[in-house]
């Protein structure tokens, strides 16, 4: 017998250990089962962050433009205008001397004139040192808009089109919009940060705008933010254009268009006939909405309203007892003499008596 109860216990501790041993490893397969998850969630997350960087990344960044910013129209060789055109934004010419702008008054010129020599008329500033800085300003932009690469490419004729931010450039050795064949539609898609380069080999045509022909902005996008780095630059009469020009040589303007961007030529000539050219400037964000937070009810319970105890009425005065009238004395009723009839006098011996 007490073999067979060694026996038992032996194995019934045995079942116990190997019962353990499963749980054991149970509990183990339990953890590393959590700790994949984990893993995987974790992995998730790292995947999706690095697709949202590299969407930013992805999106494309304006054309850095310097000190050429404040200019709406800049030459390096001469400056042209059969009068009357309008210019909201600086004027410059460099290096060529300021005798080479013709045409332009200073009361068609909203900004300032810049010239690197004798300021003449008044309303042109002498400042060679800005012109200088200002003209490596637009090289460099034109080296960083060059340096994009050429993009996607599109087909040359851009009217009709309906384009998002990115970088393009043409299928052949041009572009151009033509009215016939609609407006170039830009879509900033809601987002007006959204850029746009046009580029063109140096060795090519450049950019032909027919008259009437336009550039229409849509889903926010801004002028501002609309970059053509060309050899030379046409804008037909009458055309609506959008975009800063960086032209390797020459931009002619014919009658009557309507610009919103810059004309900035390194080389060689700006020509304009009675046109409006508009500086495009970004405009700011607006701010966000203001959070409103709603203030906390206040934790004092506010005292209990008492009501004030009502007015004691004042007692009224009690009438005064009207003094009873004293009463008069009766007159003491005076003593009745005796009628006496008149006197007699008797005559008596020793005298009179009554």
């Amino acid at each position: 017998m007490k073999l067979g109860i060694v026996v038992q216990r032996t194995h019934g501790a045995g079942l116990s250990a190997r019962r353990r041993v499963v749980v054991f490893a149970t509990r183990r397969l339990v953890v590393a089962g959590a700790a994949l998850s984990t893993g995987l969630l974790l992995l998730g997350i790292l995947v999706a962050l690095a697709g949202a960087s590299s969407t930013r990344a992805a999106a494309t960044a304006p054309v850095p433009l310097g000190t050429a910013k404040s200019f709406a129209v800049l030459a390096g060789s001469k400056i042209t205008d059969s009068p009357t055109s309008t210019i909201t934004g600086d004027v410059g010419l460099d290096p060529a001397s300021g005798a080479f702008i013709t045409g332009l008054a200073c009361a068609q010129v909203s900004g300032k004139i810049y010239t690197n020599d004798g300021p003449s008329p008044l309303c042109r500033v002498k400042d060679p040192g800005r012109l200088t800085t200002a003209k490596n300003d637009l090289t460099t932009a034109y080296t960083n808009a060059l340096g994009r690469g050429l993009g996607t490419p599109v087909a040359t004729e851009l009217g009709g089109q309906t384009l998002v931010r990115g970088v393009y450039s043409s299928a052949s050795t041009t572009f151009q919009i033509t009215a016939g064949a609609g407006p170039l539609v830009l879509n900033g898609q809601g987002d007006p940060d959204s850029v746009f380069i046009f580029e063109m080999n140096s060795g090519a045509t450049g950019l032909t705008v027919g008259p009437a022909s336009v550039v229409q902005l849509k889903g926010k996008a801004q002028a501002c933010n609309v970059f053509w780095r060309l050899n030379t630059a046409t804008i037909d009469t009458t055309a609506v254009f959008k975009g800063t020009i960086l032209a390797l040589t020459e931009i002619t303007v014919n009658n009557g268009a309507n610009i919103e961007g810059r004309l900035l030529a390194r080389n060689a000539d700006v020509t304009l006939i009675n046109d409006t050219i508009k500086r495009a400037n970004c405009a700011s964000a607006p701010p966000p909405p203001p959070t409103t937070t709603t203030a906390p009810a206040p934790t004092t319970t506010a005292p209990a309203t008492t009501t004030a105890p009502a007015p004691t009425p004042k007692p009224k005065p009690k009438p005064k007892p009207k003094p009873k009238p004293k009463p008069k004395p009766k007159p003491t009723p005076k003593a009745k003499l005796p009628k006496v009839g008149p006197a007699r006098f008797a005559q008596h011996p020793h005298g009179f008596t009554g």
